[in-house]
């Protein structure tokens, strides 16, 4: 198990130990259960997001996911592409603009 080493003020070090024990584990659940509480206020506010984003453009999350990693194949495909008719490319054999 993991130690946490806390700041606590002086009054409190007059405390039985047995108090003061106590005491750190009541206002240590009391801060974990405040931030379980919020945690769980940001995934609904998250999942009402995906709500919105759902209804605005008729596709799920997990769709949008897909679609974009087949764009992000696709553009690789054609990055090669250009990338090796560039390299084929030089100054002498370039068509005349003009």
């Amino acid at each position: 198990m993991s130690k946490i080493t806390l700041n606590i003020p002086e009054v409190l070090t007059d405390l039985p130990k047995k108090e003061l024990a106590l005491l750190m584990g009541h206002t240590l659940r009391n801060a974990v259960e405040s931030r379980i509480v919020q945690i769980e206020e940001e995934i609904r506010e998250g999942q009402g997001y995906l709500e919105q984003y759902e209804k605005k453009y008729g596709l799920s999350f997990e769709a949008y996911e897909q679609k974009i990693d087949d764009l992000e194949f696709v553009g690789s495909i054609i990055k090669k592409t250009i990338t090796i008719g560039i390299s084929g490319w030089s100054a002498c054999n370039a068509p005349k603009l003009f």
